[in-house]
């Protein structure tokens, strides 16, 4: 269905800093959002990907990779080169302001960006994982290079592995490849290990890369999130299990304080998972529509009146007078933990932010994407990244990249 809007002049009616050019109305705009500060903060269009397609996007420390519908899946990328984190044959800092496509790479079916690197999936018979940035702790996969990677590179390796890549997922650096068998999923953990985030004993590199805890566990993954330093892991079945830096309580699975933990350890929540997010100290769960957080709360990044740290997962109320984000919004649809806020987008269409400000952690984002019916978000830093159509998107595979994604494409 339609969504008729007046583009132009929403945007001349909002106090932003730096307003966006007047257009004529469109079906897809992707916008940059920079969150410091927020009350006036600049908004961008990038405006190389207008009326394009968005399947995904993933935003790194100081770069964004996005993936357009064209020619099966293509990859964009913007923002700072440094370290070859671009995938554009450069790794000087000179920023790319407009997405721009990566050539001769196609049938791409998921991305996802780590501090300043990048790991995509490629489908084929065998699916591929193709990397480039920075690889100073290894977590590009590549057992025989250490310095940068300024261009796509296959990791030829896991093409000798029986078992298929469907899912990857990129820390601050560290990365996961979940490979599936006939019988269940492995995981595969690299890069940096220093509080756990492996979910292996060994330390950092490319060997021994096996997270033994799930090859004895024999299930399907689900979904798997990385946090700056921590991974969590949604199985098929719905069991939930995190690893790595726990001094925030990011972990969820105590109400005892703990530093790191190695070992894949299992977070008691009683509820069914639709999606997770995690940040650099927090991580936050989709249930029902309806919010619930673990983590650091100094700034105001759960959502929660109080400040003092959650050891394992709480209700996060709407503080609305419904006290439902289900009631108050008709849900939450996503969720996106960055450094120190989160964004929620609601099923009517609102964008969320969740830190503390003027005497409250719950705000409205008020940006001219909002006339449109805003599909998927992403943050890193200091960046919100936004996409939205002038429709409703009936089916939108990439929101959430989880198993039955995996099933219908690769099956």
């Amino acid at each position: 269905m339609q969504n008729n809007f007046d583009f132009n002049a929403l945007v001349s009616a909002l106090p932003i800093r730096k307003k966006l050019k007047k257009v004529e109305p469109i079906d897809h705009v992707v916008v940059k959002i920079d969150m410091m500060p927020w009350h006036d903060g600049t908004v961008t269009e990038l405006a190389s990907l207008r009326n394009k397609i968005i399947l995904d996007i993933a935003s790194g420390q100081n770069h964004c990779v996005l993936l357009t519908n064209e020619n099966g899946g293509t990859v964009y990328t913007c923002g700072f080169g440094f370290n070859g984190r671009l995938g554009q044959q450069t790794e000087h800092d000179v920023p790319i302001a407009n997405p721009q496509p990566i050539s001769n790479l196609h049938n791409i079916i998921a991305i996802c960006a780590g501090s300043d690197f990048t790991l995509l999936l490629q489908h084929d018979e065998k699916n591929r994982v193709i990397v480039f940035g920075s690889n100073t702790k290894d977590q590009l996969l590549l057992k025989t290079q250490k310095a940068n990677v300024l261009l796509p590179t296959i990791v030829e390796w896991l093409l000798t592995v029986p078992a298929n890549p469907i899912m990857i997922a990129a820390g601050y650096a560290h990365s996961i490849v979940v490979v599936s068998t006939d019988s269940h999923d492995e995981i595969l953990s690299f890069g940096w290990n220093e509080a756990g985030q492996l979910g292996r004993e060994s330390g950092d590199g490319v060997s021994d890369t096996v997270v033994p805890f799930f090859s004895h566990l024999k299930q399907r993954i689900q979904q798997i999130v990385c946090g700056d330093h921590h991974t969590i892991v949604h199985t098929k079945t719905g069991g939930l299990y995190a690893m790595g830096r726990c001094q925030y309580g990011q972990l969820g699975i105590s109400k005892s304080y703990c530093l790191v933990v190695q070992e894949p350890t299992k977070i008691t929540f009683n509820k069914p998972v639709s999606s997770i997010s995690a940040g650099f100290a927090h991580s936050l769960f989709l249930s029902h529509g309806e919010l619930y957080a673990t983590g650091q709360s100094s700034f105001g990044q759960l959502g929660l009146v109080s400040t003092k740290t959650v050891t394992y997962p709480v209700r996060v109320p709407c503080l609305k007078k419904e006290k439902s984000w289900k009631k108050e919004y008709n849900g939450i649809k996503q969720v996106a933990a960055g450094d120190r806020f989160s964004v929620l987008l609601t099923n009517d269409g609102r964008l969320i932010r969740l830190e503390e400000q003027d005497n409250s952690v719950q705000h409205v984002i008020r940006v001219p994407s909002l006339s449109l019916l805003i599909q998927r978000i992403s943050v890193y830093g200091t960046h919100l990244y936004v996409y939205a159509t002038s429709y409703a998107v009936t089916r939108f595979h990439s929101f959430v990249y989880t198993r039955d994604f995996c099933d219908l494409i690769i099956k």
